[in-house]
Order: C-alpha cells, then structure tokens, then sequence
C-alpha cells in the first residue's frame, strides 16, 4: 500500500510540474503520505534579507497561510536548523527541539499551538547563498514526533519533489522571458500570417478583438469591422509579406472612436524570424514570412486593461478587485469594508495575488503593475 501510495505521489508531483494549478494535489498527497495534517512547500530569497518568493499551503486553517508568509516564517525557530541543511537532508523536530524549548517557542505557542499541531517532517530542496527551497509536513500534537517510516519515505520523495520543482521553474522562466515578454508590453501585439491567420496575440490583443467595435472577433483570422479599411489592410498585410516584391508596409490605419470605445491605431510591419520564435516554430519553412500587428488604443479603457491583466496573472475577480483597490491607494482594511468581507478574507486573497504577480509587498505590486497600466484614474468599482 505505501509503495503504491509513494508512486501516486511522485506522479503527483510531476504533474504539477507541467501544471501548477496541480500543486495542492501533489501537497495534499504527500501530506497523506507521511502522516501529517497540512503541508507547505516554500522558495525564499536571502538576499539582501530572507523573504518569501513562493508558498504553496493545503489543509491549513484559512488564515494560516497568510499569517505565516507576512510574519511567523520570519520568527520560526526551525528556521535555523534549516537553513544549516544542505540539500537532500531531511529534518524533524527531536533533531534539535526537546519539548521545553517548544513551551517557550511563540512559534509553536502562539501560531502552531491554538489550531493543535505541534511537530513537523521537511526537507530541504535547495540552499545556497541566493535561495532556500523547503517542503514541510505539519503534524498534530498527538501524532507525536516523525516515525522512521516517515523519514524513511521523506528521504525517496526528495529527489522527485527537487526535479519537479526545478522543471516547474525552468518553465515557468520560459514563459515569462518568451511568451510572457508579449504580456508586458502595453498594446495588443499580435503575429500573423499572410493570409491574416492570428498565429500569436498577447490577453490584450485578444480582448480588443473582442470588446471593440472596430474590430472582427473572428476567432482565427485578424479582420477589420469597416469592409473597406479591411480589404486595404488584407491586400497591405499580403503584399508587405511577400518577400519577392519587397513593399512597404502599409499605413497605420486609425479605426474611430465608438460609444463603448477610444480611437484604436492598428501599425503593422513584416517579421522574417529565421528559427523557433517564442517557443513555437514559425520559421519560414513552415508558415512563409509574417507580420507582427500591434493595436495601440491611445486613450484606453480601464475596463479592456484590467481584463487583460486579470487574465494574464490568473487572478480570480475577488483577487482582481482587491489588486484595483491597492493600485488606487486602499489598504487592506479599507478594501474589505468596501466589499463587505473580513480582513483575514482579504489577507488570504493577498497571499494569493503575491503567488501569481511574484510581488512581495504592496508597495512591488504597484510599482510593477502601474508600469503596465495606461495613464488613466482608475476606475472606482462597487
């Protein structure tokens, strides 16, 4: 039963890998596993001082996680323990905690003691002067200490939970340095083919296709809604990629302001990429040359911004709605009296917008997302 439950797991964890909305599977299971009754996995940065870069958590009361990632991982005794470790080492409390010392721990009293756990099994998957990687276990009270078996299992799941997380991050590096390069950019951007054939866009792009007015949500194919604007810019777009005639490419064609939407400036220009662009092939071989269409919305509507930004972080629209809210200068408080729910409710959705924007504190996230953001006041939603 426990060989077949260790495969489950380490299935688990490469498939959260490949996906991490899979993360709490392969935690909930590895909690299982090893006998305990909630788990976290953290990435930290040491420099210039220890802070959370990552969390994931399950099977923790709602505001534990949130609670530890803003204050009790930075007094948690086994911290030091820890960070002594090298990687591969697995670590439990009897190593270097007796029970008085735990007494004493406003760690273990104040955080582990009022929702009864008390003991805990991890293992370190990574440490060096730059990062600290950890996954932990945490254990009830009366569990006792980690048993030999459990250690036992901790030490075959390491190597797999260290590979996961590094093809997790290699990844998700990929994604952010190539296809997430378009998302930074603040214009729709997209790549197409002679024919108009979409073969890339960013989120903005694609809800400008949408929303606007002057544009045809054609699923597959870029096209203007004006039948003339469109036909100039078809045979534009065709004669601009065919390399034998070498044309120019065509004017910026401005699509007028409508009732929901501003003006819209549609600029395109021919791309020859000679190999794998943005992780996909879009050598000529495979497609012929192409064009890169970037649709600049000089006064932009917050609404077509937000969706975008929203859409690209993954963000759920209670963790959109408190991101408005910070960007707008609220504070936590304030913005759960707006909404009409707890502070520990915003604090967990604060967690959460941290862990998809990568922003550690308030003051990151605006700082990053106004530079992503058009000049506008942002608008003041109930």
């Amino acid at each position: 039963m426990t060989e077949s439950s260790l495969v489950q797991v380490i299935d688990a964890l490469y498939g959260a890998s490949l996906d991490s909305e899979r993360w709490s599977e392969a935690l909930t299971r590895t909690v299982s596993l090893l006998g305990g009754v909630g788990g976290t996995i953290e990435l930290h940065t040491k420099r210039p001082v220890r802070t959370m870069q990552s969390f994931h958590v399950v099977d923790l009361p709602e505001d534990g996680g949130t609670r530890y990632a803003d204050y009790y991982h930075q007094v948690c005794p086994r911290f030091g323990p820890i960070l002594r470790s090298r990687p591969a080492d697995v670590l439990c409390d009897y190593q270097h905690h007796d029970e008085s010392a735990m007494e004493r721990s406003e760690f273990y009293q104040d955080f582990l003691g009022p929702h009864g756990f008390r003991y805990y099994l991890s293992g370190t998957l990574e440490n060096d002067d730059d990062r600290l990687g950890i996954f932990t276990v945490q254990r009830a009270q009366s569990q006792g200490h980690a048993t030999a078996r459990d250690i036992a299992l901790a030490r075959k799941l390491l190597p797999h939970f260290q590979r996961a997380i590094l093809i997790s991050e290699r990844l998700s590096l990929r994604e952010r340095t190539l296809d997430g390069l378009m998302e930074l950019v603040t214009m729709g951007v997209l790549v197409l083919d002679p024919a108009g054939r979409i073969l890339l866009a960013n989120d903005l792009a694609r809800t400008l296709l949408r929303e606007h007015a002057g544009l045809r949500d054609a699923k597959s194919y870029f096209g203007l809604a004006d039948r003339r604007l469109h036909d100039r810019f078809r045979a534009s777009l065709a004669s601009m990629c065919d390399s034998s005639r070498g044309s120019d490419p065509p004017a910026p064609i401005v699509l007028s302001e409508t009732e929901s939407h501003g003006p819209l400036v549609v600029v395109a220009s021919p791309l020859r990429p000679d190999r794998t662009w943005l992780g996909r092939d879009l050598s000529p071989g495979t497609y012929g040359p192409l064009a890169l269409v970037v649709l600049h919305h000089p006064r932009p509507d917050p609404d077509l911004w937000f969706d975008a930004l929203r859409t690209h972080f993954g963000l759920t629209r209670a963790e959109a709605a408190l991101t408005e809210s910070l960007l707008s200068g609220r504070s936590l408080k304030e913005h759960g009296d707006q909404q009409q729910v707890s502070l520990n409710t915003v604090k967990t959705h604060w967690a959460r917008v941290r862990s998809k924007t990568g922003c550690r504190t308030q003051a990151e996230l605006v700082r990053r997302l106004s530079a992503l953001l058009p000049p506008v006041r942002q608008p003041d939603r109930r």
